[in-house]
């Protein structure tokens, strides 16, 4: 399946978030520049805040809360609802050339919409 840039970007704030219970703003953006693309043009926080409220209101269509608060400096924890739903959902194992395990990612709740998988 293939995820716009928007969803990717989330994804990869989804993988940061999964790493420890509680990350700012810096620690998400540092995570994204390490595994994905670097932010250009404006804001970093406001960048990270707009990933961040987007992919809350994707959980939220499913009627799971994603975050427990976001707290003033921006500090984002994620609930054991949603913890718990993203393990059991969207953790899926990567393998290497030889076929050998290489480790683990999480999808984006797009790659469980079925609608969506029948149109690739």
């Amino acid at each position: 399946m293939m995820l716009s840039l928007q969803e990717t970007r989330e994804t990869v704030a989804l993988n940061a978030l999964m790493t420890k219970d509680s990350l700012d703003y810096q620690e998400i953006h540092e995570f994204m520049c390490k595994h994905f693309d670097v932010f250009t043009g404006f804001n970093v926080r406001e960048q990270v805040k707009e990933i961040c409220v987007s992919l809350s209101d994707y959980f939220r269509s499913m009627d799971i809360r994603l975050f427990k608060q976001v707290v003033l400096g921006h500090r984002y924890n994620l609930t054991d609802k949603a913890r718990e739903y993203i393990v059991n959902n969207l953790l899926e194992p990567i393998y290497d050339e030889n076929g050998e395990y290489a480790g683990k990612y999480f999808q984006h709740p797009a790659t469980l919409n079925l609608e969506r998988m029948e149109l690739i």
